[in-house]
């Protein structure tokens, strides 16, 4: 989960997963993220709350994650829909 950090923090665990893991290892991003159109209100407020509650938190889109992935050193990555709006990358 990483809606609860701002940006450079994100960058920053991502960055010491890569490093800690194993050759073959994965790190998974559970999230409800925002749409592309940004038009679900779920992940929208919940964005919203996130930016009220914590020092920078805030939702992000599929492409957002699997960009900060690939700028951690992560390749393959790929989103998997779940129940209820929520994600796995």
């Amino acid at each position: 989960v990483l809606h609860n950090w701002d940006l450079g923090t994100r960058l920053a665990l991502l960055r010491k997963a890569w490093r800690a893991l194993q050759p073959g290892g994965a790190v998974l991003v559970y999230e409800r993220f925002i749409d592309d159109d940004r038009r679900a209100a779920p992940a929208l407020l919940g964005s919203l709350n996130m930016a009220l509650v914590t020092d920078g938190g805030s939702d992000f889109t599929v492409p957002e994650c699997l960009a900060w992935l690939a700028d951690a050193g992560f390749h393959g990555s790929r989103a998997e829909p779940l129940v209820d709006g929520h994600s796995l990358v």
